[in-house]
């Protein structure tokens, strides 16, 4: 007897007349049911297209600045962090230098420090120096001192680098043959002068002209600031008029500036002609008086 199929029952419309639809519904999930396990069979059943042989290739393990396309031959001598935090009052900071790779031969590796925002002799002590590594070892530590101060600042970094001078037995890391140590600044600004009122949030206890004071003398601590304000005095001091021929924009950025020792001299000028020259008892002989000789007419003129 011939068993039905799916397009039998969705063919047979006589079928389904008068029929309930309770059992149509248990016959269509019959009959999908075992269609999906035929072709399910089948894709098993049928095998998969042979991919083309490809050669082996050897990818180069060595993550080193200058890419090789052989076999991992060389360790890799890098950081084991690319940023170190530190805070101020540490004293130092203790980084670790990690080979990755064969250990069984020895490696030398040099290295020193350098500047960023954090400057040496100000933030830390500049340090250099050669690392050696013994057959099987694998990590060294160095220390970088830091200089501690009671000013306020922020957060600055130092770079400490591995050098390829000097480099044997190993091959530098591409990206981690340098890295940064943050210095976190715990100082309150703008000294520690009043550090306990600060963090005990006693702000009305410190005094204002003291305050003041540390203020200033933080801003002019900064080499910057102490340049900007040498030549500022130097343009106050020696800073002359304004000019009659100058345009506007120019005079007032003149008259901003200052005119220094210009005014205190003519305020003394007028002064001294209120006060001895325009005065009928002062003696004649007592006046400052400057004569000059004309060329032309031998003449002194008395001004």
């Amino acid at each position: 007897m011939r068993q039905p199929c799916a397009l039998d029952a969705a063919t047979d419309c006589s079928s389904t007349l008068g029929s309930p639809r309770g059992p149509l519904r248990y016959r269509r999930r019959s009959y999908g049911s075992q269609l999906m396990q035929r072709t399910l069979q089948l894709a098993a059943s049928t095998p998969a297209p042979a991919l083309p042989a490809k050669a082996p290739t050897f990818k180069s393990m060595r993550t080193t600045r200058t890419d090789m396309t052989h076999p991992w031959e060389d360790c890799i001598v890098q950081f084991s962090s690319p940023v170190y935090l530190v805070e101020e009052d540490d004293g130092e900071v203790v980084l670790d230098i990690v080979r990755v790779g064969p250990t069984d031969e020895p490696c030398q590796v040099s290295y020193a420090t350098r500047d960023c925002s954090a400057k040496a002799d100000l933030s830390f002590k500049a340090t250099a120096g050669t690392v050696y590594y013994e057959p099987g070892e694998f990590s060294k530590s160095i220390a970088v001192p830091l200089i501690s101060n009671t000013r306020w600042d922020t957060h600055v970094e130092f770079a400490v680098e591995l050098l390829e001078d000097g480099l044997v037995g190993g091959v530098l890391g591409h990206y981690l043959h340098e890295t940064r140590v943050k210095i976190i600044d715990d100082d309150t600004f703008p000294s520690t002068r009043f550090k306990d009122q600060v963090l005990a949030q006693d702000f009305d206890s410190i005094p204002r002209l003291g305050l003041l004071w540390e203020y200033i003398s933080r801003n002019l601590g900064e080499p910057l600031v102490q340049q900007g304000t040498r030549k500022m005095l130097l343009l106050a001091v020696l800073d002359r008029p304004s000019d009659a021929k100058e345009s506007y924009a120019e005079s007032n950025l003149r008259s901003l500036r200052g005119q220094g020792l210009f005014l205190m001299f003519k305020l003394l000028l007028n002064l001294y002609i209120l006060q001895f020259v325009l005065s009928q008892n002062f003696p004649e002989e007592e006046l400052l008086i400057v004569q000059e000789t004309c060329p032309s007419s031998s003449r002194r003129v008395t001004y």
